[in-house]
């Protein structure tokens, strides 16, 4: 299923995360300090020129305990048709739900490959994932708190509920936007507006970067500039 508004998100990624977070705060749509990633042990692995965006599949995990029987959990698909039901681009946003989260992987490149194969293009996860050096070469967007070298007894416990990942409450379908700054939620609804939004604050805020890194910078010129912006 894809996007109807495909070439509104791939505009968005040609914009930071705080750009878009400073053009949602002109919606006045919800609070100054929600919507986005606020832990700073949530790692990019892989910034990529252009941001991440897209939308949401949600995955519950566990890698801590063995299974009752066997040494391993036997690997689910029915979570695939979920994923292809939600619009494109996609992010796996997957949280362990283990404490503390990272005793194993949630992601490695073969993991990472049937993500990609489902129409993700990043992946979004409280826990760790290994195989990074691989995971790159595909220009995926990668962001996780730790790198762990063994899977442990990584299993899906739960597909499309809402999880939480640093602060950020997700759910599935929610449209995300990412770089080395972290993770904001995107009301889909104001799409439009939000990207209008985003090229004015663009515009406005390189005039004031170009100024004071010229040889004509003054301080009477400064307070014009920031008061254009703040209109």
């Amino acid at each position: 299923m894809d996007s109807p508004k495909k070439d509104l998100i791939e505009s968005l990624s040609h914009y930071s995360t705080p750009t878009i977070c400073n053009a949602i705060e002109g919606l006045k749509s919800r609070l100054r300090n929600e919507g986005y990633t606020i832990n700073a042990n949530l790692t990019n692995h892989n910034p990529q020129p252009q941001s991440m965006v897209g939308y949401a599949i949600t995955l519950k995990m566990r890698t801590s305990n063995p299974p009752m029987r066997g040494q391993s959990y036997v690997d689910r698909e029915d979570w695939w048709e979920k994923v292809l039901s939600l619009p494109s681009p996609r992010i796996a946003v997957i949280k362990d739900i283990d404490t503390p989260p990272g005793i194993g992987s949630v992601v490695g490149i073969v993991h990472a490959l049937i993500f990609k194969s489902l129409g993700c293009i990043g992946i979004v996860t409280n826990g760790a994932i290994r195989d990074v050096s691989l995971i790159t070469k595909e220009k995926m967007h990668i962001y996780s708190s730790k790198l762990v070298p063994s899977h442990a007894y990584s299993h899906i416990v739960k597909v499309g509920a809402p999880v939480e990942i640093a602060g950020l409450t997700i759910k599935p379908g929610d449209l995300l936007h990412g770089d080395l700054n972290g993770i904001a939620s995107v009301p889909i609804k104001h799409l439009e507006k939000v990207l209008q939004n985003a090229k004015k604050i663009h515009i406005k805020e390189q005039k004031i970067i170009d100024f004071c890194q010229s040889k004509n910078f003054t301080l009477a010129e400064l307070k014009e500039l920031i008061k254009e912006y703040e209109k």
